[in-house]
């Protein structure tokens, strides 16, 4: 009954999350390693980088909505990636915080979505940055990440689904980059140096269009 959906984004929340089994990410300062599928089958309340924890990346903007009398409806990730047609029930879409991880179909329907010439907006700061597959009844998430050649999608010989390839959604062989639906992209562009060689990085963005609505009253310059 209402016109916004918003997307809440579990699989990066499962990304992360190393409660009774690892995460997509390593600490070698633990003796950690990492995994290239993580269940769904297990409580969160451990995870890497905090900020990542679920709920806490949602919640400021949800709780921001609700006090000032929006009515927003609430899908997962992978509600997105079963029902193909989720997304047409709604005028707006909204997608929030850090959503790392989507899947094929997920990219798929919010492109349809805004081909429709439907309203969209992403308040991630790296939204669909690597794409991930659903396994065993989509208990299991997998994503090989930058092992991407022992993805056996990839290793098949067969090139027609290389694009399911579980790799940077903007680089070969996916090829689908976050800019054809958003316009932009957080790839080699989040930190200084690209983020996944160097991920402590800090450094400045380049205001390129200052006069821009997007800068007003920032002081951006």
């Amino acid at each position: 009954t209402s016109p916004v959906l918003f997307m809440l984004n579990e699989a990066t929340w499962q990304a992360y999350n190393f409660r009774a089994g690892l995460s997509y990410y390593p600490d070698d300062s633990l003796g950690r390693g990492s995994t290239t599928s993580v269940s769904y089958d297990r409580p969160y309340d451990q995870c890497d980088y905090v900020w990542n924890c679920p709920p806490w990346r949602n919640l400021t903007l949800i709780k921001w909505m609700e006090s000032n009398g929006y009515t927003p409806e609430y899908a997962a990730n992978y509600d997105l990636h079963t029902t193909p047609d989720l997304v047409s029930h709604y005028r707006f879409f909204m997608d929030d915080a850090h959503d790392e991880y989507w899947s094929w179909e997920t990219f798929d329907q919010i492109a349809a979505h805004i081909a429709r010439g439907r309203n969209a907006a992403s308040f991630s700061s790296n939204t669909a940055y690597w794409q991930i597959r659903y396994e065993n009844g989509g208990r299991d998430q997998v994503s090989y990440k930058g092992f991407y050649t022992s993805d056996p999608v990839y290793t098949d010989g067969d090139p027609s689904n290389d694009h399911l390839t579980t790799y940077y959604f903007c680089k070969p062989p996916v090829s689908r980059c976050t800019t054809t639906v958003f316009a932009v992209t957080y790839f080699n562009g989040g930190n200084a140096k690209p983020a996944s060689n160097c991920p402590s990085c800090t450094g400045g963005y380049t205001a390129y269009y200052p006069g821009h609505w997007l800068w007003e009253g920032t002081g951006v310059k």
